[in-house]
């Protein structure tokens, strides 16, 4: 099987992975065994056509969730819509107009969005999207649209990316990542939580976060993977991996980032270095996944390799790493290039999105 820039991952009960195939407009599926079929769309072929599997158009989907019946939702952002998958693959456009930009709420075929990227749903079957309006939607079972919540002072890159990561806890916080600085916490009403001393409106500076998640204690572990530039010098190389506690307070977990303005110096600190979390090194880890124990998997970049952060806080390769490829093999052996989204199934085993493959 063959795929083209896979971004998005998402896995249902029986343990089938879905993958939004970006650069081939598709939406993919892996069975347990690892038999891969197209679930909709045609690759190659971009557009915003509702049907029945392979009838079914999609331009640059990226986000990917699942529902508790099973239904898959898409953020197709080249359509400025959210599509559902039924699981007898037929597609239909849920949310917003295929190729009409905007920001209104309102019921779903009225309301719109702009280029929408991530998708997480709550335990109350509500969904939430990042899009760029500098926005996150609110979007319930039955299709209702609102504005959950405006991020006012959120900064982009030159390539313009802004808000890159979301994750709803147990008891409905929100929290979300922005590449250029801050993770930011919401109160189920989207209200900002200032999460403890030296922090403001919900904001915790962790620049350059690519991805987080809410581990079993309900402290959200970053991933800090993106370096970005402001302007003609660079502000933030991310090559770590960070903690933000229950009250705010930001832990230093493993690897090293740096980040320093115009008229400044900095060294990158990058690596891959297994052992210790305090002297491990990472290159650009950007997924990140915690299994039911605790520990975390990291798909590390830059080195091209899989890595585990265990309970007793010490760095391991899992898998690939020291140079790219295509090789499957056991551990050291195999080879990804560029590997960046990773998802823990049911029963323990890691699914990873190898970008350069």
């Amino acid at each position: 099987a063959q795929f083209s820039g896979p971004e998005g991952v998402a896995l249902d009960k029986a343990g089938n992975l879905y993958v939004t195939d970006t650069a081939a407009h598709t939406v993919r599926k892996v069975t347990p065994d690892g038999v891969v079929t197209t679930l909709a769309g045609m690759a190659g072929q971009a557009g915003s056509d509702d049907g029945q599997g392979s009838a079914a158009r999609f331009a640059s989907p990226r986000g990917i969730a699942l529902d508790a019946a099973g239904n898959v939702y898409v953020a197709d952002s080249g359509t400025h819509v959210i599509r559902k998958i039924s699981p007898a693959g037929l597609v239909t456009t849920w949310v917003g107009a295929a190729g009409q930009s905007g920001n209104a709420d309102g019921a779903a075929n009225t309301a719109r969005l702009n280029q929408p990227t991530r998708l997480t749903f709550d335990s109350a079957g509500v969904l939430y999207v990042t899009d760029q309006n500098q926005t996150v939607r609110k979007v319930t079972p039955s299709g209702v649209v609102s504005t959950f919540v405006t991020v006012q002072d959120v900064t982009f890159d030159r390539l313009h990316r802004g808000l890159t990561g979301i994750a709803v806890d147990a008891a409905g916080y929100v929290y979300v990542a922005e590449l250029t600085g801050a993770i930011r916490k919401f109160a189920p009403d989207g209200m900002p939580v200032a999460w403890g001393a030296g922090t403001k409106d919900g904001k915790v500076t962790s620049s350059g976060a690519t991805d987080l998640a809410v581990d079993t204690t309900g402290a959200i572990m970053v991933a800090v993977g993106g370096s970005y530039s402001d302007g003609p010098c660079f502000s933030s190389f991310g090559n770590s991996v960070e903690k933000i506690g229950l009250d705010g307070s930001v832990q230093h977990v493993s690897g090293r980032s740096v980040v320093y303005g115009c008229g400044g110096s900095g060294t990158r600190v990058f690596g891959n270095l297994d052992g210790a979390s305090a002297v491990a090194r990472f290159s650009g880890p950007n997924g990140l996944a915690i299994d039911p124990l605790g520990n975390v998997w990291i798909a590390d970049t830059g080195n091209h390799a899989v890595r585990k952060i265990s309970l007793q806080a010490e760095v391991s390769t899992v898998a690939g790493g020291s140079s790219t490829g295509n090789v499957d093999g056991q551990g050291a052996a195999a080879r990804f290039h560029r590997p960046r989204g990773i998802a823990v199934s049911g029963e323990g085993s890691l699914l990873v999105t190898d970008v350069g493959n």
